[in-house]
C-alpha cells in the first residue's frame, strides 16, 4: 500500500514542460551539478501517461522537489514556480 503522503498528482504536459527544460539545460551545458538523480524516471512515468493518454501523472514527491530545487537546470521565475505547484496537490 502506498503512502499518498509521498506522492503528488501533476498535469502530464506541465511535467513534459519541466523535463524538456531541463534536458535543454543539460545538452546545452548549462547546469553545474549533473543530471538530477531521478531525472530519467521521471521522464520514463511522463512518457508512459502521454502514450496511455493520461492527463495527469502521480510521482513521488521527493523526485518532484528533486527536479524544482535544483535551480541550476533552468532559470525558474516565480510564475514558472506558482504555476508547478498549482497543478501539483498530494496524491489521493
Amino acid at each position: 500500500m502506498q503512502d499518498n503522503r509521498l506522492s503528488v498528482v501533476i498535469n502530464t504536459g506541465n511535467l513534459r514542460e519541466k523535463l524538456n527544460s531541463v534536458y535543454q539545460a543539460i545538452k546545452s551545458g548549462n547546469h553545474r551539478s549533473g543530471t538530477p538523480r531521478h531525472f530519467y524516471d521521471l521522464w520514463d512515468l511522463k512518457e508512459l501517461a502521454m502514450l496511455e493518454g493520461h492527463d495527469t501523472v502521480t510521482i513521488p514527491r521527493g523526485w518532484l522537489e528533486e527536479i524544482e530545487k535544483d535551480s541550476s537546470f533552468v532559470s525558474f521565475d516565480d510564475n514558472a514556480r506558482a504555476c508547478l505547484h498549482c497543478v501539483a496537490k498530494v496524491g489521493s
